[in-house]
């Protein structure tokens, strides 16, 4: 069986900048307002925040309290002001597609209808990449975020990573491999490119020593087994990195513990064993 490559822990917030999909009221800039949703007040909520209809961020709080009323009128009304010449910004649109997340072909027609207008806009661009990835739409996922790595000068890393992830994706481990080793050069206590280059080696290796049973030439059977298990020990010093940086982790600790054995690596393999005994204990 082949190990998952490692899940693009919120893929939504995969980049910096505002999460996607937040279903949360304001609390900071108008703490009247939120004190009155948090009591119930519901509609005298929407009310307090519409004083405040300057704010992008107070039509999207009114926004969502009137879809929580189900008064879809008042909704569609409030939610569209987001993008209305007074307050037409890249953000703009993107708590527009926020408000609309429930209907994926909505949500990104609206962050492309606001990349027309704001063509180099990174907020939209992120939440571009990210609709990608997580619709594992992997070539345009990569064109984006090589957009994003020529106007962003922060989240170098991320970005490398995602490039990686989704040439990983479209089984081109070479490149891969390339850009999850770029994200360490700029961060080597960033965990998840190790535990994905280990990822791509231990998948390459048991490609390989599945293929093994099927031939019946004995000296290609062997070589084929050699060759496999030299690729998976590849993977052990970048697990053992991934050990190091999220200690305890049972998926890691599992996968070498997977390895060791397969290698005859019989210290090694006893010592996970006992840590993987003393955590399931705990």
């Amino acid at each position: 069986m082949r190990i998952r490559n490692t899940i693009l822990s919120g893929l939504l917030m995969l980049f910096t900048g505002l999460s996607a999909g937040s279903q949360t009221i304001d609390s900071t800039l108008f703490p009247y307002c939120r004190s009155l949703y948090i009591q119930g007040k519901l509609k005298e909520a929407r009310d307090c925040y519409l004083i405040h209809d300057t704010n992008i961020y107070a039509i999207d709080a009114a926004a969502r309290i009137s879809r929580k009323l189900n008064e879809r009128k008042e909704f569609k009304k409030l939610s569209k002001m987001l993008i209305s010449k007074g307050h037409q910004s890249g953000i703009s649109y993107k708590l527009y597609a926020e408000l609309n997340a429930d209907d994926p072909s909505k949500y990104i027609k609206i962050i492309r209808k606001g990349l027309k207008v704001f063509e180099n806009d990174t907020t939209l661009l992120t939440d571009l990449a990210n609709y990608y990835l997580t619709k594992k739409i992997f070539a345009d996922a990569l064109s984006t975020v090589n957009k994003l790595l020529v106007l962003k000068k922060d989240d170098k890393k991320s970005l490398y990573f995602a490039k990686g992830y989704a040439y990983q994706m479209l089984n081109d481990d070479e490149n891969a491999l390339v850009y999850y080793n770029k994200a360490i050069e700029l961060d080597s206590g960033y965990y998840d490119p190790y535990f994905n280059i280990a990822s791509v080696y231990y998948n390459q290796a048991v490609k390989l020593l599945d293929d093994a049973i099927y031939v019946k030439n004995d000296v290609k059977y062997r070589n084929l087994r050699v060759k496999g298990n030299e690729i998976l020990a590849k993977a052990i010093p970048y697990l053992r990195k991934a050990d190091s940086i999220k200690p305890d982790n049972l998926t890691v600790l599992n996968i070498l513990k997977t390895i060791y054995y397969r290698l005859g690596y019989e210290n090694e393999y006893q010592e996970i064993s006992k840590r993987i005994d003393i955590l399931h204990s705990e």
